[in-house]
């Protein structure tokens, strides 16, 4: 049975602790990734996820402008695909202005990012 019901006080508690793991997925809509959970958490969406953020799905990325439509900036990214589905772009940050650290390894389909500035 998949997570359908994220926003519980113990795991909203966790997530609001940037430090803190979490490895979400295969769930329904709204409890699919982190930020969808901390967004069912707060309800009003947060500026910008802080620490150290990884993307490994093409839906992660594409949700990012969506959960986070005030973000400009951000620490530290790494992009690295997984077996789940490939990276293809990176339109999903098309808002963001700055990121201090990118990493972007393993990326066998990521040819064309799309542009950024």
């Amino acid at each position: 049975m998949n997570l359908s019901t994220c926003e519980i006080q113990s795991i909203c508690d966790y997530l609001g602790i940037p430090a803190n793991i979490a490895d979400i997925l295969n769930n329904n809509t709204g409890c699919n990734t982190r930020p969808e959970v901390e967004l069912a958490c707060n309800p009003v969406p947060p500026q910008c996820p802080s620490g150290n953020i990884n993307f490994t799905t093409q839906g992660q990325i594409d949700s990012f402008a969506i959960n986070y439509p005030t973000c400009t900036v951000l620490e530290n990214v790494d992009i690295q695909e997984n077996v789940s589905g490939a990276i293809t772009n990176l339109v999903g940050f098309s808002a963001v202005e700055e990121m201090y650290i990118l990493t972007i390894s393993n990326n066998d389909s990521l040819q064309n990012p799309g542009r950024i500035e």
